[in-house]
C-alpha cells in the first residue's frame, strides 16, 4: 500500500514536534498567556468594582470571596482555602491536640440528637441529657446538618466556650448551654467481652495512636478465657488515624498483601500499603459491624479484610470518606486544603462516596424490629468487583456489607407492642 504524503504529514509534523518538545514548549507558552490573561480580567473587574460601584466596598472581601468561589467550584466540600487565623485551629485539630464537648451524638430526624454525655466531660457537668436535639451553634441554626458538620463545629482549642441551643422533650422554647471545651481522652477499646458461645465483641470507637495495642491485649485476654470468634464493631467509628487503621488490618493479613492504596493525580501521591507482619490469630473466624457511622479508617479496615475474604461484614452501607487532604502553605501565613488523593481497596474500590451520597446514607433509616437481617437492596446499578476468593464485591463509593442488617428506628416499648402484635 502507497503511503500519501498529504495524509500523514500532519502526524510527521506533530510527531516531530512533540519528539522535540516544541509542542510541550508552546502549549506551555498559550497556557501561561490564558493564565495571565484572566488573572488581568480579574484585575480589571476588580478596580472597576473599587472605583465606580455606587456604595464603598472593601478589596479584601471581594478578593476573598473570589478564592472561595474557585476553590467552590471544585464541588468538593474537604478541600478549603484557610486564613492564617483558621489554619491553626486546623493544626491544632490534625495534631489531636482539640478540644470538645464530650458528647456522644447522632442524626436523627434532621436533628443532631444527644446519645449520651460522656461521663467526666463538660457536657455531662453542664447537664446535657440523652435525646436533647442541638438546634443551634454560636446563634446558627443546624438543623438538618449531619453529625461531622456539627462536631467539627463543636471542637476547637481547650479553654475556648462555645454556646449551644438545645431542644428538650417536655421543655418549652430553646435551652442555652455555655460550654467550655476540654481535651477529651476517649480510649479506642472502652471495653471486650466474651459472650456465649466462645464468641469475643470489641467495640472500636476511634483509631487512635494506641488502637491496634488495645485491640491485641483485648484478643490475648479473651483467647486466654476460650474465645473461637470475633466480632469487631466499628458501627459508630469515625475513622481517626492512618497509621493505626493499616496497623489494626496487618493483625489479619498475611505479609504481602495490599491494604489500601492512594491514588492521586500529581506526582508523589500515590502509595501502596502493605501488610508486614504474620497474623497472630490467623484461623480467627472474624466478623465486622458496619453502618452509615463508620468512616475513613474503620472503611479501609473493612474494606481490606472484605476483599481479602478475611472477615464477614454485617450492618449497612458506610459513609464514604476515602479522601486524601494536603495542606499547601501559601503567602501572608494563609492555607489551602486541598483534596490531593483518593483511597482504594486492595480489589481497585474507591472508598470515597459523592457528597449527596454521604447525606443521603446518614439520614436514612428503616422502621424494623433490632437485628432483623433483610434481603440487600438492588445493587445492579454499582460497579462489580471481585474478592481474593472470588465473592463479588460492590463499589460505588464507601463499603457495602456481606449482611444487611436495617438500623432499628423503635423504642423498646415500640418494639415489645410490635412483637406481641405479630409474634
Amino acid at each position: 500500500m502507497r503511503i500519501k504524503k498529504s495524509t500523514f504529514m500532519p502526524v510527521v509534523v506533530m510527531a516531530i514536534a512533540v519528539a522535540s518538545g516544541g509542542w510541550f514548549l508552546q502549549q506551555g507558552v498559550n497556557r501561561e498567556a490564558n493564565v495571565y490573561f484572566h488573572v488581568r480580567l480579574l484585575e480589571e473587574v476588580m478596580d472597576h468594582i473599587e472605583g465606580q460601584f455606587v456604595e464603598e466596598v472593601d478589596a479584601e472581601t471581594l478578593y476573598q470571596a473570589a478564592i472561595d468561589g474557585v476553590v467552590d467550584e471544585l464541588g468538593d466540600p474537604n478541600s478549603q482555602f484557610l486564613k492564617a487565623s483558621d489554619y491553626e485551629d486546623v493544626r491544632i485539630r490534625t495534631q489531636g491536640e482539640y478540644g470538645g464537648v464530650g458528647l456522644e451524638v447522632i442524626d436523627r430526624d434532621g436533628f443532631v440528637t444527644v446519645v449520651a454525655p460522656i461521663p467526666g466531660t463538660p457536657g455531662a457537668r453542664a447537664g446535657f441529657r440523652p435525646g436533647d436535639r442541638i438546634v443551634e451553634v454560636e446563634g446558627e441554626s443546624i438543623e438538618g446538618w449531619i453529625t461531622d458538620q456539627a462536631v467539627e463545629l463543636l471542637r476547637g482549642r481547650p479553654g475556648t466556650a462555645v454556646r449551644m441551643g438545645v431542644q428538650r422533650l417536655g421543655v418549652e422554647g430553646i435551652i442555652p448551654f455555655e460550654v467550655t471545651r476540654a481535651v477529651i481522652h476517649v480510649r479506642s477499646v472502652p471495653f471486650a467481652e466474651l459472650i456465649p458461645g466462645g464468641v469475643g465483641y470489641i467495640p472500636l470507637q476511634v483509631f487512635n495512636g494506641t488502637t491496634t495495642q488495645e485491640v491485641l491485649a483485648a484478643m490475648d485476654s479473651m483467647s486466654a478465657e476460650g474465645m473461637t470468634s470475633l466480632i469487631l464493631d466499628v458501627r459508630d467509628n469515625p475513622g481517626g488515624l492512618l497509621d493505626e487503621g493499616v496497623g489494626l488490618t496487618d493483625l489479619f493479613l498475611d505479609p504481602g498483601r495490599d491494604i489500601v492504596e492512594t491514588r492521586g493525580r500529581a506526582a508523589g501521591q500515590s502509595e501502596k500499603f502493605v501488610a508486614r507482619r504474620p497474623q497472630a490469630y490467623p484461623d480467627l473466624p472474624v466478623v465486622i459491624l458496619v453502618k452509615e457511622r463508620s468512616a475513613s479508617a474503620a472503611e479501609i479496615f473493612a474494606g481490606a479484610l472484605q476483599d481479602h475474604d478475611r472477615a464477614l461484614l454485617i450492618g449497612g452501607p458506610t459513609f464514604g470518606k476515602g479522601s486524601v487532604q494536603s495542606l499547601f502553605r501559601l503567602s501572608g501565613g494563609n492555607v489551602l486544603k486541598l483534596t490531593t488523593a483518593r483511597w482504594f481497596t486492595p480489589s481497585g474500590r474507591s472508598i470515597q462516596k459523592d457528597r449527596e451520597d454521604q447525606i443521603s446514607v446518614q439520614s436514612s433509616g428503616v422502621i424494623a424490629l433490632a437485628g432483623d437481617a433483610v434481603e440487600r437492596p438492588n445493587l445492579a446499578d454499582k460497579p462489580e468487583y471481585t474478592s481474593s476468593g472470588g465473592r463479588v464485591l460492590y463499589g460505588g463509593g464507601g463499603i457495602v456489607p456481606d449482611l444487611w442488617v436495617v438500623p432499628d428506628t423503635l423504642s423498646a416499648s415500640e418494639r415489645e407492642a410490635v412483637r406481641s402484635l405479630f409474634g
